[in-house]
């Protein structure tokens, strides 16, 4: 009989949690749930707290998502199973060192499987390379297809210059057009995004760094792009921005610093 290993769920929906837990009892004998949470703070103290040796991880918490819970943590000798309703995030997820990624809503045979991949693996410690160059040989392209409402636009992250919200939907302005309308929030495409050289400069901007042309401080400061627009910069996310700032050389960025 193998050991039996430890479990903690972090997962914001209540029933999605509970869901998971069932399967967990009646179909999973050799794995123990030994705790559960909602958001990312009280997710990063469990797993701190317990080191479990598996984590079912949602990608969306609340106005948070699991990656930024994974960026917090100084030790991951956990394995992690990527728990999420949005499959474009798979490549993301293995990047992040995923064993698997299940698609909500659970079914048993998806954990149960899910399980049988992290029993397999544990101990391997070149599992995490071979996955994430699997996935990345399938990968004809860097380019995203994103949903409009006329169909789908193709785009190279490159060409973003920065993208505002607009409840569910995006406007994304590119280098070669003005504005495209996506079937996106701002949150699931920066989620689609690589962490750089985008950065969330307010609640409803996301701006592409390669693309600042000038910061400005008056009137709390905003930030001038390669096309012009000028964007406010969040009091709560001045200090990081200007630490970015610093990293840039001088000879890409006109700065009144």
């Amino acid at each position: 009989m193998s050991q039996m290993k430890t479990a903690v769920i972090i997962e914001d929906e209540i029933d999605a949690q509970q869901l998971l837990a069932r399967i967990l009892r009646d179909y999973c004998p050799d794995v123990k749930l030994v705790g559960s949470a909602n958001n990312l703070l009280s997710g990063k103290n469990l797993i701190e707290s317990l080191q479990p040796d598996i984590v079912f991880l949602d990608i969306q918490l609340g106005c948070e998502t699991g990656f930024q819970l994974l960026d917090k943590l100084s030790n991951k000798s956990f394995k992690l199973i990527i728990t999420t309703a949005y499959q474009e995030f798979a490549l993301k997820a293995f990047k992040y060192e995923a064993i698997d990624y299940v698609l909500k809503p659970y079914s048993p045979n998806s954990i149960v499987e899910s399980l049988g991949k992290v029993h397999k693996q544990l101990g391997n410690s070149d599992v995490y390379r071979k996955l994430e160059n699997l996935l990345a040989e399938r990968q004809t392209s860097t380019k995203l297809k994103l949903a409009t409402s006329e169909g789908y636009t193709i785009v190279c992250p490159e060409n973003i210059v920065h993208i505002e919200a607009d409840g569910s939907y995006s406007h994304m302005h590119l280098i070669s057009n003005p504005k495209v309308m996506i079937s996106k929030s701002l949150k699931e495409v920066e989620l689609l995004l690589p962490k750089s050289p985008f950065f969330r400069l307010h609640t409803s901007h996301l701006i592409n760094m390669n693309h600042l042309y000038m910061y400005k401080k008056e009137e709390g400061g905003c930030a001038v792009m390669s096309n012009g627009t000028q964007i406010p910069v969040a009091r709560r996310r001045k200090a990081e921005f200007i630490n970015k700032l610093s990293k840039i050389g001088q000879e890409n960025l006109q700065s009144e610093l």
